[in-house]
């Protein structure tokens, strides 16, 4: 089974920002008790649970809705002279925490929403690998780490040879299958820190960073490898050509370093297709 993309990611919370957040809540009903029960606090209990179950985990959410809600009634009850029955403090904590979850759930579900936007913004609905887009940001990272530390990186062009040929015989479906086993098998055989994305019809990048060049020729061959025992096995007449640059210093601009690697999957084509070509720049 083939290993899920490297799709774009929630940003990850700091532990103490999220701490700071659910630590306002007793902040807040020290605060409502100090005030006394003339003025209204109810609005203010609610910003740390938004702010949580915004940055937060849905678990640590409804930690802090259960703690408003609790502080909230141990100040009612301080600071309330009477009640006129004993069910009535008990009412009140059940209405409280109702409208925390009201609150909790729609917080939540806009931020699931605009997370989802996100992934699919960056992400081939075909294959479900990252797209162009999401690739520059990465190739953006890498180059950021070779210009500041030398850390070498690799830009793996892959072109499907004759690819229209199977969409003319076989149909479009044939097609679109045959580029979503592409996908799996590029997922399986590329290395955990490798990025796969699927930039055209029937072009892949792989972006190899911090490998030396017999690591890069490794993976490449590992991967020309399986596509070709994928399409032996099926009959599908397609070949694949790599074209690769190995960049060891930094270079003017990723989309150079694009068209470089683009440049060499050419070469490979117009010498006569189904193999692999790696250079070293710098």
């Amino acid at each position: 089974m083939a290993r899920r993309p490297n799709l774009p990611r929630t940003q990850s919370t700091n532990p103490l920002v999220l701490l700071s957040a659910i630590l306002l809540v007793p902040l807040v009903a020290l605060l409502d008790f100090l005030s006394g029960p003339d003025l209204g606090f109810s609005l203010f209990y609610l910003v740390p649970i938004v702010i949580v179950a915004r940055i937060g985990s849905r678990l640590s959410a409804w930690f802090a809705a259960i703690v408003g809600t609790l502080a909230w009634m141990v100040i009612d009850v301080l600071t309330t002279p009477g009640y006129t029955g004993v069910l009535i403090p008990l009412w009140n904590t059940l209405t409280r925490f109702a409208f925390f979850t009201l609150a909790l759930v729609a917080v939540r579900r806009n931020h699931e929403q605009l997370q989802s936007a996100r992934v699919m913004a960056l992400s081939d609905p075909l294959t479900g690998l990252p797209n162009r887009e999401y690739l520059l940001i990465m190739l953006n990272a890498a180059s950021a780490r070779l210009e500041r530390y030398g850390a070498p990186l690799t830009l793996a062009y892959l072109d499907v040879d004759d690819f229209k040929r199977v969409n003319d015989q076989h149909g479009h479906m044939a097609g679109d299958r045959l580029l979503q086993r592409i996908a799996g098998v590029l997922l399986d055989e590329v290395r955990d820190t490798d990025t796969v994305a699927r930039v055209g019809g029937d072009e892949f990048l792989i972006l190899l960073p911090d490998a030396d060049i017999l690591a890069v020729r490794a993976v490449l061959e590992r991967v020309h490898q399986a596509l070709k025992a994928i399409t032996d096995r099926d009959s599908t007449r397609v070949t694949f050509s790599i074209g690769a640059c190995m960049f060891q210093r930094p270079f003017e601009s990723v989309e150079a370093m694009l068209r470089e690697s683009d440049e060499r999957m050419y070469r490979v084509k117009h010498s006569g297709k189904d193999s692999i070509t790696i250079d070293e720049v710098g």
